[in-house]
């Protein structure tokens, strides 16, 4: 009984953007967002991305103007993004690497994009969770670098469990906290020059 317990305490985190997926998804996803929720949002989107691309205001507002919308149509937009997007650009290595720990531990996605579409994902891909920030929160702060510790610590507060053993997987500078703070840590094949080399000096590996 003590060992099935055990295994409660286990968790696999592991980031989505160029790792379990293979692009970028925060960016994509409100562009996909903007050909499906009609002129009005299109708009607003277009104004914003102009704003975001001189730098006269943070990559949130994304949110904010999405937050908006009604909640039936962006949970279907959401929806229609995952099937048609996310899933046919699946990392399939990462897939099968997670795979093999399923049985021993809890796998949560911990990313800086946006949980209305990670929830989804994690629900097809049968994951048990989602660390990341949503169109909602009165906070948009982004799950990005220390942040993902700090959500990490939250999750498992929120759980009522300390994690026994955690492993670690990403794929950019912004997930060395992450897997700094892991037990065990890996990267794609894919990540950052910089990245590879710090795994190269801890000893992390690669997927």
């Amino acid at each position: 009984m003590d060992w099935l317990s055990n295994m409660s305490d286990r968790f696999l985190y592991v980031d989505c953007c160029n790792t379990l997926i293979k692009k970028d998804t925060y960016h994509d996803y409100f562009k996909y967002c903007s050909k499906k929720l009609g002129f009005i949002f299109f708009v607003k989107y277009f104004f914003v991305r102009i704003l975001f691309k001189f730098g006269f205001i943070e990559k949130k507002y994304f949110m904010k103007i999405l937050s908006k919308e009604n909640i039936n149509s962006v949970r279907k937009v959401s929806e229609g993004y995952v099937d048609e997007v996310l899933l046919p650009c699946l990392n399939l290595d990462v897939l099968h690497f997670i795979d093999s720990y399923r049985l021993d531990y809890k796998i949560v996605i911990v990313s800086g994009g946006v949980k209305e579409y990670l929830e989804v994902l994690s629900i097809r891909l049968r994951l048990d969770g989602v660390i990341s920030a949503s169109i909602y929160d009165e906070d948009l702060c982004l799950i990005v670098g220390s942040h993902k510790v700090e959500g990490i610590k939250l999750y498992e507060k929120k759980l009522g469990k300390g994690g026994l053993y955690r492993i670690g997987v990403g794929d950019s500078d912004f997930d060395i906290p992450m897997l700094d703070y892991t037990d065990e840590s890996f990267l794609v094949s894919n990540s950052t020059e910089n990245l590879k080399k710090i795994a190269k000096d801890k000893g992390w590996g690669i997927i």
